[in-house]
């Protein structure tokens, strides 16, 4: 089996228990779809820091509608801490990525960003069992890096195109 497959499987595997780290646990995991890199993003602290203003500074929308532009939208009024504000900014880098027809139920085309930059982002510092202190412990100083993994279809190769077991 290919590596380059191998080692985004393993990520996802190991992230789908994580905290906020894909969309849902299943994400790309069907027998006719693969998640592709597609692109990195490294964000500057200066980045998320602006965007956290920026957002801070939108008026509120009405009652009961969602504000924010990214994957991880979030309620009016609630102002974003550093970790969330990072995780929307690296989401919508992301989303330009996003190709292909999005169906409805589907996660084909779809396209989320993993941060691997800090290494505890999901989890946070804390060693105590079922504690989660990953939006306390994450600061826009750190900055961010994030790969952007896209759900593409597996190709279906038919037949076998190997030259040796060609028919002479």
């Amino acid at each position: 089996m290919n590596r380059l497959f191998i080692l985004p499987l393993l990520a996802f595997t190991a992230l789908s228990s994580a905290h906020d780290a894909l969309p849902h646990a299943n994400w790309c995991t069907g027998s006719r779809q693969h998640p592709v890199l597609v692109s990195s993003v490294t964000l500057t602290p200066q980045e998320i820091t602006d965007y956290r203003n920026t957002q801070q500074s939108s008026p509120p929308a009405p009652t009961g509608q969602l504000c924010g532009r990214g994957p991880t939208l979030r309620d009016c009024g609630d102002h974003p801490d550093d970790w969330t504000t990072a995780l929307e900014l690296a989401g919508n880098h992301c989303a330009v990525m996003e190709a292909g027809r999005i169906v409805p139920g589907s996660d084909l085309y779809t396209v989320v960003a993993l941060v691997t930059h800090p290494s505890y982002f999901y989890t946070g510092l804390s060693s105590l069992v079922g504690q989660n202190t990953h939006h306390e412990d994450y600061s826009a100083a750190l900055g961010l890096r994030a790969s952007c993994m896209r759900c593409e279809p597996r190709v279906q190769h038919v037949g076998n195109t190997n030259s040796a077991d060609a028919p002479r």
